[in-house]
């Protein structure tokens, strides 16, 4: 029988199912999307508009649409009015700020979450397993927030440098833009594009973000 096949006794009938992982997802989009993101060969690719390098062509593409081609849009919530800096960080916000609906189960108790990150902290609390480690000292944490806590209660002094600020980034410059200035058409200055980018965390030897 084929892992298809076999799958199939386990998901609801309407789920379409990755033949190469089994992953379960609601449509053929989302197949596709979760094979490019996944089993895709990653291949490092450097963004040529600001030179950043990324894993795969996946994620230099998403970094291109975010940063660059819609750099100069409002990211104005039309809600509560908060800007964000980027298209991306605004979806999450009005999905994660606004959106009351906790999609995301724990399998081990009664309780549900708004984001897969969430709910992976708080499996941290029936695993015991610490997911986080700080970048000054030996300490682990079991989520982001009480990292941040001990970064600013033990570490202010190497914490605060390493702050990003919030800038908005460079949008790519159009080929039928009108400009008094002389330009090649890729004059795109690196100005520190990368933050609410999307968390993308690096996972060390230990397992550690």
């Amino acid at each position: 029988m084929s892992l298809t096949n076999h799958t199939k006794i386990h998901v609801p009938s309407k789920g379409i199912i990755c033949d190469i992982c089994g992953t379960v997802t609601a449509s053929i989009n989302s197949l596709q999307h979760h094979k490019k993101k996944v089993h895709e060969p990653k291949i490092p690719r450097q963004c040529e508009h600001c030179g950043k390098w990324y894993s795969s062509r996946w994620s230099m593409q998403r970094h291109v649409i975010n940063m660059h081609v819609h750099a100069e849009e409002d990211h104005t919530c039309e809600i509560c009015g908060f800007v964000s800096s980027t298209r991306e960080a605004k979806k999450k916000h009005i999905q994660y700020r606004h959106n009351p609906e906790k999609r995301h189960k724990c399998a081990m108790c009664e309780k549900a979450f708004k984001t897969p990150t969430l709910l992976k902290e708080h499996m941290a609390t029936h695993t015991g397993i610490d997911l986080y480690k700080c970048q000054f000292c030996v300490a682990t944490f079991k989520s982001q927030s009480n990292r941040s806590t001990h970064y600013k209660r033990h570490h202010p002094t190497e914490y605060v440098p390493n702050m990003t600020r919030r800038t908005r980034p460079t949008a790519i410059v159009k080929e039928n833009a009108i400009s008094n200035e002389p330009h090649s058409g890729n004059e795109i200055e690196n100005n520190n594009a990368d933050f609410m980018e999307g968390y993308v965390g690096v996972v060390n030897q230990s397992g550690l973000l």
